[in-house]
Parts: C-alpha cells; sequence; structure tokens
C-alpha cells in the first residue's frame, strides 16, 4: 500500500463483481457506487468480495451500523442465498 497498488489474485467472480458496479458523481462532488438494493433490481448477485476489495482501500470515514444483531434464533436462518435472493 506504500505505493498507492493493490494487487488482487485473477478471479473471475470478483473480477465481475468489480465491472458490473455502476458509480456516478453526486451533486457533491463525490464518486458513489451503485447500492447493493439496485444492483439486486438488476438482477445481479451482492458485490462480496468486490465491497471487502473497495473497503480495504477507502481512507474516509465509515457510517457506524446503529442496527440491532440478530438473536442466534434469526441468525441460523441468514446466509447469502436467505437474504439476496428472497427479498
Amino acid at each position: 500500500m506504500e505505493n498507492k497498488e493493490v494487487e488482487i489474485e485473477e478471479d473471475q467472480e470478483t473480477f465481475a463483481q468489480l465491472s458490473s458496479r455502476k458509480y456516478f458523481l453526486a451533486s457533491n462532488g463525490k464518486l458513489e457506487v451503485e447500492s447493493k438494493k439496485e444492483m439486486k433490481k438488476r438482477g445481479l448477485d451482492s458485490p462480496d468480495r468486490g465491497d471487502a476489495l473497495a473497503l480495504s482501500v477507502y481512507l474516509g470515514k465509515i457510517k457506524k451500523y446503529t442496527g440491532s444483531a440478530p438473536n442466534q434464533e434469526g441468525a441460523a436462518g441468514l446466509g447469502k442465498s436467505s437474504y439476496w435472493r428472497n427479498k
């Protein structure tokens, strides 16, 4: 990271996630990426790997999640397929 370069392994799924997400320039001049909700409307899977890579190099302030964690019973049924495809 000292030379501001990121090296990632060649991986088709990660590349697809990074290249399929739309972005735009917001009115405040900041670059914003398409929300997962909008991606889902376009029939795309959750970009988990792409998000992890983007967050690994992000230097700005991250909004703190203020919701509550699911209880043990509720968490047992959670998974990528149960959330992303059924909502």
